[in-house]
């Protein structure tokens, strides 16, 4: 699964590229051209799936609180946070104490949100795991299916965190739980099937809107819809339909696979308009800065991730284990 998270937070980037870098989010207010060759509109619900399939990854295999993993998380964020704010202090904008602050409390702050809602749901994990084994399959399918549906009415909400929402989160984490322990799969070509077949009929709602209701263009692309939460579902099974092939080597290079989105989210939207500006003048720059971007943050990552462990060697984390409430 680490070469599905890479191709996942691959895809993250791209996506904030498109979202941040050229404008994609303002659609509704800006001049961009949606028609014509129609790039943005091909590629946008492609990338827009790996957020909820990375959280979806988090559920199906199941998440295990304990102290010495939440302590290691947090100090790969204070870290990153850190790292990311001195380096827009230097290229961006000037210093300022309540950006620093701010950065050195990046789940409160929501930094990035995806990391305060995934950090939300780790510690309630132990109730959440205990929940979903104790509810029988229909009771654990309904409240799926209220959720599902919940998250389809409310994604036209115009607000602007409408679209990334903690109940969204928590809902494809408990669709990955009952997935798992209902012994639910999906055949390869199936998956395939229903992910593009999902991704067509995304493209012709979005050409559609372009023309008719340009406000609806961005909408559509909501992480709660039906059509991009069977995405991150059946893009999961695709994967894992794959002949398995593990490599030690591979999983411990790529470890530090979530650090390129810490990074490059955490340089904010300036770092996407470069980045955007370049592909602007040579698409083949462009390429070369991506995967020179993703380099460096794998590398970076890794001194990230030494220096936590580190750190966390001087502390004695097997005492606040044994007094854990959620060990028994």
């Amino acid at each position: 699964m680490e070469v599905l998270r890479l191709v996942l937070m691959l895809a993250i980037f791209a996506w904030h590229i498109l979202v941040h870098g050229y404008g994609f989010k303002d659609v509704a207010q800006s001049g961009m051209a949606l028609t014509g060759n129609g790039a943005c509109i091909i590629l946008a619900p492609l990338f827009a799936p790996a957020t909820y399939c990375f959280m979806f990854i988090s559920g199906y295999y199941g998440m295990k609180f304990s102290v010495k993993k939440g302590l290691t998380i947090e100090l790969w964020l204070l870290i990153t946070s850190l790292l990311t704010f001195f380096i827009c202090t230097f290229f961006f904008w000037p210093f300022s104490s309540g950006g620093f602050f701010k950065a050195c409390f990046p789940i409160s702050s929501m930094r990035w949100w995806f990391m305060t809602y995934y950090m939300i749901i780790f510690l309630l994990s132990p109730i959440l795991n205990k929940g979903c084994e104790s509810l029988g399959k229909n009771g654990f399918l309904l409240i799926i299916s209220l959720l599902v549906l919940y998250q389809t009415i409310s994604f036209i909400r115009i607000e602007p965190s409408g679209r990334c929402n903690f109940l969204g989160l928590l809902t494809i984490f408990l669709m990955g739980r009952y997935f798992r322990i209902h012994k639910i799969e999906i055949e390869r070509k199936k998956a395939l099937t229903i992910f593009l077949s999902c991704w067509a009929g995304l493209i012709g709602l979005l050409f559609l809107s372009a023309h008719c209701f340009r406000k609806w263009v961005f909408i559509l692309l909501n992480y709660n819809t039906p059509l991009l939460m069977s995405m991150s579902v059946t893009l999961f099974y695709f994967m894992k339909g794959l002949k398995p092939h593990y490599s030690l080597k591979v999983n411990k290079l790529l470890r530090p696979v979530l650090f390129i989105y810490l990074i490059t989210d955490g340089l904010y939207i300036p770092f996407y308009e470069w980045v955007a500006s370049v592909f602007e003048v040579n698409v083949l720059y462009g390429v070369l800065l991506y995967v020179a971007v993703v380099v460096v943050c794998l590398l970076t990552g890794h001194a990230v991730i030494r220096l936590s462990e580190c750190i966390l060697s001087k502390i004695n984390t097997h005492k606040f284990e044994d007094y854990s409430i959620f060990v028994k």
